[in-house]
C-alpha cells in the first residue's frame, strides 16, 4: 500500500509539475514563430512586387485606355501577307461598294470582335463562303483596315487620293478600327496622325482632320487634345491677320467648341504637358513614336 501512494504521489507530481516546464518551452518558440511569420510576409511582399513588374513589362499586358488585350499586337500567322486578297484557304467574301476581298477567319477573326461575331452570326454552309457587305462605309479606308489585318502596317500613299489626305485616312481609319473592334490599329492610326500632324499643320489636310475630329468625337476625347495642341503650337501664323490658311479658318469659325479649346489651351498653365501626354497614348508597335 505505501508503495502505491508513493507512485502515485510520483504521478501527481510529474502532473503538477509538467505544465510550468512547458511554459519556457513556449515562450521560446513564440520569437521563432513570430521571425516565420515576418520572414514569410517579405517574401510574399517580394513575390507580388516581381508579379507586378512582370506584368508591367511583359508582352501581354493589359492596356485598359484603349480596350486591347494588350499593347504590343501579337504576331500574325506565318505566311498571312502572302494570303491577302488570295482565294486560297478564303472562308470569307467582303465586299465594299465596287471592291471585294477574299479573306480567311483564321486571320482576321482573332484580330477582331466584330468580325468574329459577323461569322458567328452568318454561319454558312461548309460548301459557301460567308459574305459581308461593308455597304455604309469608305471604300478607301476599308481597304487599308484590310491591308492591315493581313500586314500588321498599312501603307499611306497606297490608300489616300486627291479627296482623301493622309490625316483624314488617319483620323477615319482610327473611328473604323473603333467600329469593327480591330486590335491595336486605333492605336497605329493615332500614331500616324501625330507624326503627320506634327509636320503637316499647314497644309488642308490638317482643316479637314480636325473637322472629321470634331463631328465624331465628345469633349476632351484625346484626338481632340491632340489637334487642339498642333494647332496652338502654331496659333500665331495660323491665326494671323494675314493668313494663307483660308481652309483652316474657315474650319475653325465654323467650328465653335474647337475655337473654344484651342483658346482655353493658351490660357491653360498645363499646356506644356499636353505633348507628353499625346505621346503616351498614340503607341506604335508597343514604343512611343
Amino acid at each position: 500500500m505505501d508503495t502505491l501512494m508513493f507512485i502515485a504521489h510520483l504521478n501527481n507530481t510529474q502532473l503538477i509539475a509538467t505544465p510550468p516546464t512547458s511554459q519556457p518551452l513556449l515562450s521560446m518558440m513564440q520569437p521563432a514563430a513570430s521571425g516565420l511569420v515576418t520572414t514569410l510576409s517579405w517574401a510574399a511582399t517580394f513575390i507580388m512586387v516581381l508579379v507586378v513588374i512582370y506584368q508591367y513589362f511583359h508582352p501581354q499586358r493589359i492596356s485598359q485606355e484603349h480596350g486591347s488585350k494588350s499593347t504590343l499586337p501579337m504576331p500574325l500567322p506565318i505566311g498571312a501577307a502572302d494570303l491577302f486578297r488570295s482565294e486560297k484557304y478564303s472562308d470569307i467574301y467582303l465586299t465594299c461598294g465596287k471592291c471585294a476581298w477574299n479573306l480567311h477567319k483564321s486571320i482576321i477573326c482573332p484580330q477582331s470582335v466584330a468580325f468574329t461575331h459577323m461569322c458567328e452570326r452568318g454561319n454558312p454552309k461548309k460548301a459557301q463562303k460567308l459574305c459581308i457587305n461593308l455597304f455604309d462605309d469608305e471604300i478607301n479606308v476599308v481597304a487599308a483596315m484590310v491591308y492591315y489585318l493581313y500586314h500588321g502596317e498599312y501603307d499611306v500613299a497606297a490608300f489616300t487620293s486627291e479627296r482623301l489626305s493622309a490625316m483624314e485616312l488617319h483620323v477615319k481609319l482610327y473611328f473604323l478600327a473603333c467600329k469593327y473592334s480591330v486590335d491595336f490599329l486605333p492605336l497605329v492610326a493615332s500614331s500616324k496622325l501625330r507624326k503627320s500632324m506634327k509636320l503637316f499643320w499647314n497644309t488642308d489636310g490638317f482643316a479637314k482632320a480636325v473637322a472629321e475630329i470634331y463631328a465624331r468625337t465628345g469633349h476632351n476625347h484625346h484626338l481632340r487634345r491632340m489637334a487642339v495642341y498642333y494647332t496652338a503650337v502654331n496659333a500665331p501664323r495660323l491665326f494671323a491677320p494675314v493668313s494663307t490658311y483660308t481652309k483652316f479658318n474657315h474650319m475653325a469659325r465654323s467650328t465653335p467648341e474647337f475655337a473654344a479649346d484651342v483658346t482655353a489651351a493658351l490660357a491653360s498653365s498645363e499646356f506644356d504637358d499636353v505633348e507628353a501626354e499625346i505621346v503616351d497614348w498614340t503607341v506604335s508597335d508597343g514604343k512611343p513614336s
